[in-house]
């Protein structure tokens, strides 16, 4: 979010886990329409295979999150 205040657009990935905590920072930052990409928890003990298996459906859809902005 510090990103998008300061003018650059961002995606931020959190884990099913933590889709509670994100939901509060949007609240507390005053950006309640600010999206997210979800991923299943857990991250940290992921393979370097398993997070390459991962990885590019997160891509797409961080992509398809920054291409529905409105251009500014």
């Amino acid at each position: 979010m510090e990103l998008e205040w300061a003018g650059r657009p961002a995606v931020t990935i959190v884990t099913d886990a933590l889709v509670g905590a994100a939901e509060q920072m949007k609240r507390i930052s005053r950006m309640p329409d600010y999206p997210y990409v979800v991923t299943p928890f857990p991250v940290g003990n992921l393979t370097r295979d398993e997070l390459r298996a991962r990885a590019p459906g997160l891509v797409d859809e961080a992509l398809r999150l920054l291409n529905a902005r409105p251009k500014s």
